[in-house]
C-alpha cells in the first residue's frame, strides 16, 4: 500500500523524485510532439487545444481543492486528538487518587510510563509503531486490571467508578488515534484520478507550449512545481508521519510535566 510505503524516509524522497521527474519528463515530451505538429496544426486546432487547457487546468484545480481539504481536515482531526488525549490522561491521573493508596501509587507511575511511551516515537516505521503500541496496550492491561480489583474490593463505590470512567475515555482516544492516524485515509480511487488528472494537464499544456512553437520546459516550470507541491503535501497531509507538517505534542509535554 502507498501508505505504507511511504512511511520509510528513503521511498517518500525517492516518490518526490519520481513524481518531479514525471511530470518533467511528461510536459517536455508533450511539447516536443506539439512542436512535430505546429506545421500542419490549423489555428482553429490551436484555440481548440488551449480550450482544453483551461478546462483540465479547472478540472484538476477543483480535484486539488477537494482532496487538500480532506488530507487537512484529517491533519486537524489528529491534533485534535492529541489534545484529548492529553486531557483524558491527566483527568485519570487526578482521578487516581480516589483509589486506595497502593493502587493509586502504581496507577499514576503506569500513566507516566504510558505518556513517555506515546512520546517515544522516533521515527514512524512498521518495527517502532508495533513497540509503540504493543506497549501502549499492556500499560492499558495493567491499568485495566488495577481499577478491576480495587472496584471488587470496594463495590458501588463512586469514586471508583468516576476514575473507571476516566480509564474508558483514555483507552478510547487511544483506538481512535490508531483509527484516524493509521487506519483512514484519502481514498485511494481518489489519489489515483488526482495524479492522472494532473498527468493529463500537464500533457495537454506541453501541447500547447509546442504548437505555439516553444521547444523547452522552461515556459511550463511553474505549473510543473505548483502542481507537484500541491500533491505531495496532500500525501504528506494524509501520512501517518509528516515531513513538512507536524501534529505537535505538546499537550503530552505539558501534562507529563504536571505529572512530575
Amino acid at each position: 500500500m502507498l501508505e505504507g510505503l511511504l512511511i520509510n524516509d528513503f521511498a517518500w524522497w525517492s516518490f518526490y523524485v519520481l513524481t518531479f521527474v514525471a511530470f518533467f519528463t511528461t510536459v517536455k515530451g508533450c511539447i516536443l510532439i506539439g512542436h512535430r505538429l505546429r506545421a500542419r496544426a490549423q489555428e482553429g486546432q490551436r484555440e481548440q487545444v488551449i480550450t482544453g487547457v483551461q478546462a483540465m487546468l479547472a478540472l484538476t484545480g477543483f480535484l486539488l481543492a477537494v482532496s487538500f481539504t480532506l488530507a487537512e481536515t484529517r491533519f486537524g482531526e489528529r491534533k485534535a486528538l492529541v489534545l484529548k488525549e492529553a486531557n483524558a490522561i491527566g483527568t485519570a491521573y487526578l482521578r487516581a487518587d480516589f483509589l486506595p493508596r497502593q493502587a493509586a501509587d502504581k496507577t499514576k507511575a503506569l500513566l507516566r510510563e504510558y505518556v513517555e511511551t506515546r512520546m517515544s516515537a522516533k521515527s514512524i516505521d512498521t518495527t517502532e509503531l508495533e513497540r509503540i503500541l504493543s506497549a501502549s496496550e499492556n500499560i492499558q492491561k495493567q491499568l485495566w486490571m488495577i481499577a478491576a480489583e480495587s472496584g471488587r474490593n470496594e463495590p458501588g463505590s463512586t469514586m471508583i467508578n468516576l476514575y473507571v470512567e476516566s480509564l474508558n475515555a483514555l483507552i478510547d482516544l487511544h483506538s481512535e488515534r490508531v483509527t484516524v492516524g493509521l487506519i483512514f485515509h484519502i481514498s485511494k480511487g481518489l489519489m489515483f484520478t488526482l495524479f492522472l488528472a494532473t498527468f493529463f494537464t500537464l500533457g495537454v499544456l506541453g501541447l500547447s507550449f509546442g504548437l505555439k512553437g516553444a521547444r523547452k520546459v522552461l515556459p511550463a516550470s511553474g505549473p510543473i512545481i505548483l502542481f507537484a507541491v500541491i500533491l505531495l503535501m496532500i500525501l504528506d497531509l494524509d501520512q501517518p508521519k509528516q515531513r513538512f507538517f507536524e501534529v505537535s505534542q505538546k499537550p503530552l509535554v505539558e501534562v507529563l510535566k504536571s505529572m512530575k
